[in-house]
C-alpha cells in the first residue's frame, strides 16, 4: 500500500510541474496540529478524569473530551481537503482547456494542409 501511495504521489508530482497554480504541499493533511492538540488532550483525560475502579460515572467526561476534539479534527481536515479539492479541480480545468486549445490548432493545421492540395479534394461534376 505504501509503494501505492508513492507511485501516486510522483505521478501527481509530475502531472502537475508545470502548473503556477498547483502546489503538491497543498495536498498534504492540513489539520496535523489540531491532530496532535487532540492526542495529547485525550491521553491527558484520561489520566485525569478517567477512573478505573468507578469506570461507568468517570466515562462520559473522558468521551465528552474524546468527541469535541474528534468534531474539530474532522471540521479542520474536512475543511482543508475541501479547499484542495477546488484548487486541483480549476487546475484540472485548466490543463483540459490547455489540451483542447492545442488539439483545435492541430485541427486547423490540418486542414489548412488539407486545403492546400488539390490532389485530395474530390471533384464534384
Amino acid at each position: 500500500m505504501i509503494l501505492r501511495i508513492i507511485y501516486s504521489a510522483i505521478f501527481i508530482k509530475h502531472f502537475f510541474q508545470e502548473s503556477s497554480s498547483f502546489s503538491f504541499c497543498s495536498c498534504l493533511p492540513s489539520g496535523w496540529t489540531i491532530l496532535l492538540l487532540s492526542g495529547v488532550a485525550t491521553l491527558i483525560s484520561e489520566k485525569v478524569f478517567l477512573d478505573r475502579e468507578n469506570f461507568w460515572s468517570s466515562i462520559f467526561i473522558h468521551f465528552c473530551i474524546g468527541f469535541a476534539f474528534f468534531c474539530s479534527s474532522a471540521f479542520v481536515i474536512v475543511r482543508g481537503l475541501l479547499s484542495t479539492k477546488f484548487s486541483v479541480s480549476a487546475t484540472i480545468q485548466t490543463e483540459i482547456k490547455k489540451g483542447h486549445n492545442c488539439i483545435l490548432k492541430l485541427k486547423d493545421k490540418a486542414e489548412d494542409i488539407y486545403s492546400s492540395y488539390s490532389v485530395f479534394r474530390p471533384e464534384y461534376s
